[in-house]
């Protein structure tokens, strides 16, 4: 399995925050949101992962010199960027995420229920609501934009893309820091 995490847009709901820096690189628990994503990711043993970036690309390319990147001088969209690289996505599994959600998601879990179809992630709250994961199938590029949708009750997820949702974030990562240092 592949892994693209959507990096490119503004984050114009988070200003004046990003107007120095890409919303992805804000920093949550002492790491850029992007780490958090990248980590999820890399627990679940994928290793080949694309971001795409367009708003101050610099930033991100001084801070992971190691990822590989697709730089869209104009913002695509999420199926622009996706149809871009299709070439380098259509043979295989390719999870998708939104590099300002920082999710605790069963990647595995949630794989093997599409039974190697399309599927994304949608709240379980409210279940109209996508959580900014997804899994496209190889059939995806066959023109099979179809999704199962995926419910999972243990899994949690927060947008940081808002003022609200960053200061839930940060919240959440300062209790968690407090807990370890009294474990620690």
């Amino acid at each position: 399995m592949k892994a693209l995490i959507l990096c490119a847009g503004y984050g114009k709901r988070l200003r004046p925050i990003t107007n120095k820096i890409p919303k992805p690189l804000v920093r949550v628990g002492g790491v850029p949101v992007l780490s958090h994503i990248i980590e999820h990711i890399l627990y679940f043993g994928i290793r080949k992962i694309i971001v795409n970036v367009h708003y101050k690309p610099e930033a991100f390319f001084n801070y992971y010199r190691n990822l590989l990147y697709f730089y869209e001088p104009e913002l695509l969209g999420e199926e622009g960027t996706i149809n871009s690289l299709e070439p380098w996505l259509k043979e295989d599994y390719t999870l998708v995420m939104n590099g300002d959600t920082i999710t605790d998601i069963d990647i595995n879990r949630m794989f093997r229920f599409s039974e190697g179809k399309n599927i994304r992630s949608m709240d379980y709250r409210l279940q109209n609501i996508y959580t900014g994961c997804k899994i496209l199938s190889p059939d995806y590029f066959n023109g099979n934009k179809n999704f199962t949708e995926y419910f999972d009750k243990e899994m949690t997820w927060i947008d940081i893309g808002t003022p609200k949702g960053l200061k839930e974030a940060k919240l959440k990562y300062e209790k968690l820091n407090r807990v370890r240092k009294v474990f620690n």
